[in-house]
């Protein structure tokens, strides 16, 4: 089938997927991702006040809170825009097939409705809403490669505002703009190092110039030096992530390997051009360690998912093939095929496939500890961060998902603790912070406690690791009870909040 003919019907299928799946969220009674409901309280807040809740430059709090405004729930906005961000996915990838030099109708179509279907992207959409933006605009950088040889810094360009979408794309705007320079750029030998120091400069100027209120972002304190590993490494080894995701990432790199060997067999191209997919493969591949869950390294490991299948199209494009037309009869099944395999696929596999709600906090269970702190006269109060945002976002009030600053008035905070016995709060609470104090007390229908803050930390310093090295680890070292401070790079994004009763910066 011609491309002319063809293109409408990626969009059509584009469509098609992202509605389905967004139906599919759309019958789940919470929402879905571990930060779901920071993104839900995020809009909602700005949608009342003009401003988010908790410093955040991102734009998509912004404009879930038009859609809000507009009348929909902030679950249904965020749900909007998983869709939409993965109709436009489809849409940009669509747009790169129709600008590639040769098209191969079979191997083309089979990688795009690969990417419609993909369980990584969905997981991604799902779980990282804001990073998946940056993910939108990697086919963009392709395209005007792909029309001219000479539109080469449009391609820079857009590398460039892709940081303004998100962080994550400085390095791979800087590794990017380097490639560029190396497979378009008219290089001189006894200047080689010129272009990529250009290159370097430019990124630099460009971050200084949009981010020179940003620049604790560069903050070292969100690395770990531990164990550092590849991230695909750590994001292979993770026993939680969905199977889907692990087989993705094999079975992409086989294609994107497979369409590699292919077009250095039968290149329209340079080869060197090789290294513009190379370039953007690299963070996925570097050492890195975090101290968060889910951290850096395994982030950018996800993100060779897309790099690998747009990569795949970027190189069939540039290869040469030979015309085969399919009877007419086979193309219109081949199409009926495809759009009932969409249709399955994205309704009843696709979100419990890449995204299952086993993996999900137990949101149910935050809902009844919400019912039974609604009553309760709380300043702030201190739990695990997936309880925090979703106790904001329906409550209205403070919370804190960190150790309290030591400025704070620990009398006025209260803590829901998780993963201890009522047997073992009681042996180490004391006569002031019993059962009868007032200051300690079971949440009916769920194993959580509500303690006031000094009272825990009282409870909490008896414990030590000689005595007890479980219990100790349950009161000290898990992120369900927060021991740890607020991470240093947070604190520049509080330097100009309004003065109040728990500021994260010292009056």
């Amino acid at each position: 089938m011609p491309r002319s003919r063809l293109l409408p019907l990626f969009f059509a299928f584009a469509f098609l997927a992202s509605g389905a799946f967004y139906l599919g969220l759309q019958r789940d009674p919470y929402l879905r991702g571990s930060d779901a409901y920071y993104y839900a309280l995020q809009a909602d807040h700005w949608a009342s006040t003009g401003e988010v809740k908790i410093p955040d430059s991102g734009f998509i709090h912004r404009v879930n809170g038009l859609v809000i405004r507009a009348g929909l729930s902030p679950e249904t906005a965020l749900r909007l825009w998983i869709a939409v961000s993965l109709l436009a996915m489809g849409c940009a990838v669509a747009l790169l097939i129709g600008n590639l030099p040769e098209f191969h109708p079979w191997a083309s179509s089979l990688v795009y409705f690969w990417i419609l279907l993909s369980p990584t992207l969905a997981f991604t959409a799902v779980e990282f809403p804001k990073m998946f933006s940056a993910w939108l605009a990697l086919p963009l950088w392709l395209v005007p490669l792909a029309v001219r040889k000479r539109a080469w810094p449009l391609a820079i360009l857009l590398s460039f505002a892709t940081v303004l979408l998100h962080r994550m794309a400085m390095p791979w705007a800087i590794l990017f703009s380097i490639a560029v320079f190396l497979t378009r750029g008219k290089i001189q030998i006894r200047r080689f190092w010129l272009w990529p120091a250009m290159g370097v400069l430019m990124i630099a100027g460009a971050y200084a110039i949009f981010f020179q209120d940003r620049l604790h972002w560069l903050d070292v304190s969100r690395f770990s030096w531990e164990k550092l590993q590849p991230g695909v490494y750590t994001l292979l080894a993770r026993e939680r992530l969905p199977r889907a995701l692990k087989f993705e990432l094999i079975a992409a790199f086989g294609i994107f390997l497979a369409c590699g060997m292919a077009f250095w067999r039968n290149a329209l191209a340079p080869r060197r051009i090789l290294l513009l997919p190379a370039a953007l493969i690299l963070p996925g591949l570097v050492p890195l360690g975090s101290a968060e869950i889910f951290g850096i390294g395994e982030r950018y490991a996800l993100s060779l998912v897309p790099i690998f299948l747009l990569g795949s199209l970027f190189l069939l494009g540039q290869t040469r093939r030979r015309a085969v037309s399919a009877p007419a009869i086979a193309r219109v099944l081949a199409l009926a095929a495809a759009s009932g395999v969409v249709l399955l696929v994205s309704l009843r596999w696709r979100l419990e496939g890449s995204h299952p709600l086993a993996i999900d906090p137990p949101f149910a269970r935050y809902e009844k500890a919400v019912d039974a702190l609604r009553g309760r006269e709380i300043p702030m109060l201190i739990a695990h961060k997936g309880f925090v945002f979703f106790y904001k976002h329906q409550l209205k009030r403070e919370a804190f998902p960190y150790e309290p600053e030591a400025h704070w008035n620990r009398e006025r905070i209260w803590r829901v603790v998780d993963g201890l016995s009522a047997e073992e709060l009681n042996y180490f609470s004391g006569e002031r912070c019993g059962w009868t104090s007032g200051m300690m007390a079971a949440l009916p229908e769920t194993d959580y406690f509500l303690i006031r803050e000094d009272c825990w930390q009282a409870l909490r310093g008896k414990i030590t690791a000689e005595d007890d090295a479980d219990l100790y680890e349950r009161a000290w070292a898990t992120a369900i009870n927060p021991s740890q401070p607020r991470p240093k790079f947070l604190y520049a994004k509080h330097r100009n909040d309004a003065q109040d009763e728990f500021p994260a910066i010292a009056p």
